[in-house]
């Protein structure tokens, strides 16, 4: 039995705009309030401010809700992900197809059922030949 976890990569950008949106708010509120005085006017910094940590709340969010973690054994698979959990035995697969971008596999079921593991981290080389080794030995394949 082995697992593979896959996590997507962090959304640098959305995490680096989310960071300006900070720092220009608050240096926009505590400017606009030193010179003027009001606290009126210290309003247009802090809307910057809560886009800003609203943006990096949904940006970690979004890198923690999109990992996949995949068990394989000698009978079949296991995927856990966004979508839930899904399992299957190799006999049950007809065909394992590999994206050409390389970043999704996808397990199509001989009931027409498709469960699908997204990896833009890469890794999924490394599932997608213990796939094949698995797959073979369930189907009576031996070496060439």
């Amino acid at each position: 039995m082995s697992v593979h976890r896959f996590r997507p990569r962090l959304p640098m950008r959305a995490l680096t705009i989310g960071a300006a949106l900070e720092v220009a708010g608050a240096v926009l509120a505590v400017v606009l309030e030193s010179t003027t005085g009001q606290l009126a006017w210290v309003i247009p910094g802090v809307v910057l401010l809560l886009l800003g940590t609203t943006l990096i709340a949904l940006a970690l969010l979004s890198s923690t809700r999109n990992a996949a973690e995949v068990e394989l054994t000698e009978e079949g698979y296991r995927v856990s992900n966004r979508q839930g959990e899904r399992s299957g035995r190799w006999s049950e697969v007809s065909a394992v197809k590999q994206s050409v971008t390389g970043e999704r596999l996808t397990f199509v079921g001989s009931d027409g059922t498709d469960v699908h593991v997204v990896a833009t981290e890469g890794g999924i080389a490394a599932l997608s030949a213990e796939v094949t080794q698995l797959m073979n030995r369930s189907r009576g394949y031996g070496q060439l």
